[in-house]
């Protein structure tokens, strides 16, 4: 499916599920693959707003690594978030990674240090099992 068929697909079933409930306001990530549209810059998630489809767009996850991120996209000194490395083992180690990855640089930041976008997943992999053991692998919700 063509990205632009992707973002009607969201917009129409965005525009029914408003219909249905007054108070809906949806939010759109960047840099997070949500389920069904992902903007590809940041001209793309402001059409979509301007187009009423979303009502906000959140910068979660890419916020980690560049604080400063939402001034640079709206002065043109950005055109992007920058990405962030990828490991992919399987199963539950990919989301441990990712999650640890960013956590380590939320962590960072909390320390006063800047955060290291350079840092390798395979450390992160590393002492996110030092910080929280084996078991993190395995999902606890529902029990």
């Amino acid at each position: 499916m063509s990205k632009r068929s992707r973002r009607s697909q969201f917009i129409s079933r965005r525009m029914m599920l408003q219909a249905a409930a007054a108070c809906l306001a949806p939010s759109l990530a960047i840099g997070c693959m949500g389920p069904i549209f992902r903007p590809q810059s940041p001209d793309a998630a402001l059409s979509t707003i301007e187009d009423g489809a979303i009502d906000v767009v959140g910068l979660a996850r890419p916020l980690a690594v560049e604080p400063d991120l939402p001034r640079r996209l709206l002065d043109g000194t950005a055109a992007a978030a920058l990405p962030t490395p990828s490991l992919k083992l399987g199963g539950a180690f990919d989301g441990f990674i990712e999650l640890a990855w960013h956590a380590q640089q939320l962590a960072r930041m909390g320390q006063g240090r800047a955060p290291d976008p350079g840092r390798s997943p395979w450390v992160a992999l590393g002492a996110g099992l030092l910080d929280h053991g084996f078991a993190a692998l395995f999902p606890q919700r529902g029990k």
